[in-house]
């Protein structure tokens, strides 16, 4: 008998709700079977990062200058840089560096910056 596999994707908001209570239910039912299941990460952040990964290899991970302390609600930067903390984040920068990079790069972007402008400038901002 061959072996099957089953990608599973892990998606933004809402419908991850969804996703994560049914797949234990796929799991169960397919369970004896062969079929092997391997989850793959489809989100904004997870995008981000497969573009960036082969980019951001050489770029330096110390403290940034002028570091700022994260606040506990996200920030209220608005959404594109909330979910451009949550890139460099998941590039490995530490979310108080990441947030100060990104409030940086806000500013001087301007208000109503587009996710991949902030997330550039955010790690010019960390390599700098």
């Amino acid at each position: 008998m061959s072996s099957a596999k089953i990608i599973w994707t892990k998606i933004d908001e809402a419908p991850a709700l969804a996703t994560y209570a049914f797949l234990p239910i796929v799991q169960a039912y397919a369970r004896g079977t062969g079929v092997d299941f391997e989850l793959r990460d489809i989100s904004l952040a997870g995008r981000i990062l497969a573009e960036l990964k082969d980019k951001a290899g050489g770029l330096a991970l110390g403290p940034a200058a002028h570091a700022v302390s994260a606040p506990a609600n996200g920030g209220g930067l608005g959404p594109a840089a909330d979910d451009a903390v949550s890139a460099l984040v998941n590039l490995g920068y530490g979310r108080s560096e990441a947030f100060g990079a990104v409030a940086r790069a806000s500013q001087a972007l301007g208000d109503g910056a587009a996710l991949e402008s902030l997330v550039k400038a955010g790690l010019k901002e960390l390599s700098a």
